[in-house]
């Protein structure tokens, strides 16, 4: 099986020698539908804390059944397969039962799993994080201003370079983190800040531009990381992959508004300010 990505850290995993991991999918109620949401895997460093709401659920073989989380009756909702592989020896054990959860606790159940990943990651208490979508790979958003980690294949011709976002990650040739304002409205603008070859290395600068962004005063949204043309600045990469560390890249597009995210780190691993 090919490498699949935690949707709790967002880190990749072999589940061909994963020790334990836990697999999710979504089961269309009737023949020929289109499941309502992508396939989830969970790593085994995450299991427990998945496990944290699962153990609550019930399960039952048949399909007209009562909510596996909160008991009611499931006339709307989604059923999930889970899966939870134990690597035993030479051989594979697996526990398959099926769930039917009715439509408010899957929107439970994905809020719970917003908060596993923002205690996770490094993200500031005021923001959400999103899971995979079909087009993004990860997100940090306040609701009105969001920042998504997407898989890019970047283009190159003699007179222009473009970025096509959203294609599967064995396609990709780099990762964007995109900035989108005003989400869900007719102003939704999407700016690409920066593009990563190394998807950890998007996924970090995401959470260091979120944590920069909490100084509002700043107005970041409009200045500090909107992007600029690349022939303006070439730290404000439009049309380039950087290799560079994440916050080398965001120390150079901040110029002295760096210090300030300085100190926001300092403050929450604990050190004083200078």
């Amino acid at each position: 099986m090919e490498d699949q990505r935690c949707c709790i850290c967002f880190e990749t995993f072999d589940p061909d020698t994963e020790a334990r991991h836990t697999h999710f999918e979504y089961l269309p109620e009737k023949q020929g539908e289109q499941p309502p949401k992508p396939e989830m895997y969970f790593c085994e460093d995450c299991h427990p804390r998945l496990r944290e709401l699962t153990d609550t659920w019930t399960s039952d073989s048949a399909i007209d059944i009562d909510c596996a989380f909160c008991g009611g009756e499931s006339t709307e909702g989604v059923r999930i397969s889970a899966e939870v592989v134990r690597q035993a020896g030479e051989g594979v054990s697996s526990l398959m039962p099926a769930y039917d959860i009715c439509s408010s606790c899957d929107g439970i159940f994905d809020s719970f799993l917003q908060g596993v990943r923002s205690d996770v990651l490094d993200v500031p208490d005021s923001y959400t994080v999103y899971g995979r979508s079909d087009r993004h790979l990860f997100g940090i958003g306040t609701g009105n201003d969001n920042l998504y980690v997407s898989p890019s294949n970047k283009i190159t011709n003699s007179s222009s370079t473009f970025s096509q976002t959203g294609v599967p990650e064995e396609d990709a040739n780099c990762y964007s983190v995109m900035l989108i304002k005003a989400i869900g409205t007719v102003n939704e603008s999407p700016s690409e800040i920066a593009a990563f070859e190394d998807p950890d290395d998007a996924i970090e600068f995401a959470q260091l531009v979120a944590l920069f962004a909490t100084d509002r005063d700043l107005g970041f949204i409009e200045s500090e990381f909107e992007p600029e043309p690349h022939d303006d600045d070439p730290w404000r990469p439009a049309s380039i992959i950087t290799d560079h560390e994440p916050l080398e890249v965001a120390e150079k597009m901040l110029g002295h508004y760096f210090s300030i995210l300085e100190e926001k780190l300092d403050e929450r691993a604990g050190q004083p300010a200078d």
